[in-house]
Order: C-alpha cells, then sequence, then structure tokens
C-alpha cells in the first residue's frame, strides 16, 4: 500500500495548491469585474478544493498513511502566470491553463479511475472529484471566453502561441504515473500510465478542437 499512500499524499497536495490557486484566481476575477456568474462559480471553486484535500489525506490516512500532515511547495501557492503582463492576460493564461485544458483532463481521468476505484474508502472520494471537476472545467471555458470578449484578436493570438505548452504541460504528467499497477492499486484509486496517456490525449484532443474554434481571429 506504500504507492497508494504516497499517490493519496501527492493529490492532497495538488488539491490544497488547487485551493490556493483558486482563492488567487477568485481575486483577479474581482479586480477585473467578471461576470458574476462567472466570480460565484471561481467562489465555489475555492471551498470545493479545500474539501477535496481534506478527502484525499482522509484516504491517505485510509490507506496506512501516518504522517500529520502532507507538505505543500511553496512554488506551488501562488499563481505565475505571465507576471510582467497586464492583468487581464494573466487571468486568460490561467483560465485555459489551470482550467480549461487541465480541469478538462482531469474530469476524463478521474471518470474513468472512478469506474475501477471500489475500495469502500475511495469511492465516494474519486465520484465527488469528478462530480466537481466538471464544474471546474466549465468555469474555464465561461472564463476564457468572456476574456477573449475583452481582449479580441490581442488575446487570441496571446493564448494561441501559449496553448501547446498548457498542453504539453498534461501530457508531462502522465510520464510520472506509476505502471504497471496491481489491481489492489486501481480499486484505491490508481491508474496505469498506458490507460492515463490514452486518456489525457483523447481529453486533450477535445480541448484543442474547442480552443481552435475559439481562438479563429475575428472577421475584419
Amino acid at each position: 500500500m506504500k504507492r497508494v499512500q504516497q499517490v493519496w499524499a501527492h493529490r492532497t497536495a495538488s488539491e490544497y495548491r488547487s485551493a490556493t490557486v483558486a482563492a488567487e484566481m477568485l481575486h483577479w476575477t474581482l479586480q477585473l469585474g467578471l461576470s458574476p456568474d462567472t466570480i460565484r462559480l471561481i467562489h465555489r471553486l475555492v471551498s470545493d478544493e479545500l474539501e477535496h484535500a481534506e478527502a484525499c489525506f482522509q484516504t491517505y490516512q485510509a490507506a496506512g498513511g501516518s504522517d500529520p500532515v502532507t507538505p505543500v511547495p511553496d512554488a506551488w501557492l501562488c499563481l505565475s502566470h505571465e507576471p510582467e503582463r497586464p492583468l487581464i492576460l494573466r487571468a486568460l493564461a490561467v483560465a485555459a491553463d489551470e482550467y480549461a485544458v487541465a480541469e478538462t483532463v482531469a474530469f476524463h481521468v478521474f471518470k474513468e479511475i472512478a469506474r475501477h476505484a471500489v475500495a469502500p474508502a475511495v469511492a465516494p472520494v474519486v465520484q465527488r472529484i469528478v462530480e466537481d471537476e466538471a464544474r471546474h472545467s466549465r468555469f474555464g471555458w465561461e472564463a476564457v471566453e468572456e476574456l477573449l470578449e475583452r481582449t479580441g484578436d490581442v488575446g487570441r493570438t496571446f493564448l494561441r502561441e501559449r496553448l501547446p505548452s498548457y498542453l504539453q504541460r498534461v501530457r508531462d504528467d502522465y510520464t510520472r504515473q506509476a505502471a504497471p499497477c496491481t489491481a489492489e492499486e486501481v480499486a484505491w484509486g490508481l491508474m496505469d500510465t498506458d490507460a492515463y496517456a490514452s486518456i489525457t490525449e483523447r481529453a486533450l484532443g477535445r480541448v484543442e478542437e474547442r480552443m481552435e474554434r475559439l481562438l479563429r481571429p475575428s472577421d475584419p
């Protein structure tokens, strides 16, 4: 169960990091005066991610983990996207990278994990994450569309240049997945590298197609 503990400890740190990202993004959406619906979505995300972190830590403990806390690297605790750019472009980068791309892929990955994660301590946690990731992905796409309406072709060009790096960042994640997994590890929410890669690539294909439609230059 050592690898199960490591995975859920890492997920705990990742979910806490996601809470800090969402909190900072919430501040940005308020500063930019985005629509009330968009602001409410990202406000909800902060609570979601904190609850995910707590649930992941409880799963780590249920798997036999005994450390009292899961350390989170300092570099994870703030947004580093495009520090020299105007806030509206920074927000566009985060909405695309962290949410439209990464959370969309996470939804598809956890949806597959949920099909096999049958351990009693894991199943409700994974199902909750699946349900919430759908909302997190929706925030990303709605925020990207709203920010592109404000930035026009400047924002489309900015995002088009950076999209390949956002896609690659998600691809890099599956190269770090453990493989192969035992039946017990799968039941506890782990996934083999090949399956992770296949699901990720299919999801990224959908993301790329949707982004291409959004990033077409406006008519002169």
